[in-house]
């Protein structure tokens, strides 16, 4: 909306939470105390900008108040009765704020980051602050993951930042588990506003020292076929010997790395009577 006579005062309704910027022109910096805009109900958002021309901020949905003001010698500012200039109002879209997934691999000790990505879905001209905290899944909190919680801050014109999470290796008894990291929205700085997306980020851990187990062998003109649960990204090559005991087990088949939760490798059947077992590759 450009080209407005910017009176003393007027309001407008916002069918949507928006990101508002109201300006004036050609107004004299001695004569101008600058612009406030706010939520008629005092719901939220809101904000003045004192002695400026402009003034971005994010408002509710609801109705909305817009003043300005100039500041006489030895007086407190008080309202332009009927300023006769022009401006413009500019309304848009907050941006969505997202949190992405993150899968980690841990082994029998020591630590590794899960990093997830929070993304805005497009450039805002104010800060953005969301807050931030984890919850369990299958994985605990201070045993198999260290909980963090706070306050992320996009500045304006940045659209990606990140959150780290350690996890502990050797916590794991099972080959997978998962936690959460859940956005909310910052009311106390209500003034720097943005859609949350309610969708968490799931954080997966993979046990990188969980065994393989053999869930089936079987066998089938001439074939011997085997599955086994896993986890995804190990490598592993089934191997056989006429002896436990043997330093010299035959490889059969191709060395197998899982995408999932279970795998599984095939080879001629050579002899009757062996043994079978999984050797986890580096």
């Amino acid at each position: 909306m450009n080209g407005l006579d910017l009176l003393d005062y007027f309001s407008f309704t916002l069918t949507d939470d928006s990101i508002v910027t109201v300006a004036v022109t050609n107004v004299p910096s001695t004569e101008f105390g600058g612009i406030n805009i706010n939520s008629l109900d005092n719901s939220g958002g809101g904000g003045s900008d004192t002695y400026g021309t402009v003034l971005t901020a994010y408002l509710p949905a609801g109705g909305c108040g817009f003043d300005t003001s100039v500041m006489a010698p030895g007086d407190d500012a008080g309202p332009i009765f009927e300023l006769d200039d022009s401006g413009y109002i500019n309304v848009e879209s907050p941006p969505l704020v997202c949190i992405g997934n993150a899968t980690v691999a841990v082994g029998a000790s020591g630590t590794t980051n899960a990093t997830f990505t929070v993304s805005l879905s497009k450039v805002s001209p104010l800060p953005v602050m969301v807050n931030y905290n984890t919850a369990d899944g299958t994985a605990t909190a201070n045993y198999t993951y260290d909980p963090v919680y706070g306050t992320l801050t996009f500045p304006p014109g940045q659209t990606n930042e990140t959150i780290m999470v350690t996890v502990n290796g050797g916590a794991l008894t099972n080959a997978v588990a998962n936690f959460y990291v859940n956005l909310s929205y910052n009311y106390y700085f209500s003034f720097t506003g943005a859609h949350v997306s309610a969708t968490p980020g799931t954080g997966t851990i993979l046990n990188e020292a969980y065994p393989p187990v053999f869930q089936a062998v079987t066998q089938s003109n001439g074939m011997i076929y085997f599955s086994w649960s896993t986890v995804p990204g190990q490598t592993c090559q089934v191997q056989a010997s006429t002896d436990l005991n043997s330093t010299n087990w035959l490889n059969l088949g191709n060395p197998v790395t899982a995408t999932n939760l279970a795998a599984g490798a095939s080879d001629f059947m050579t002899n009757s009577q062996c043994f079978y077992r999984i050797e986890i590759l580096p």
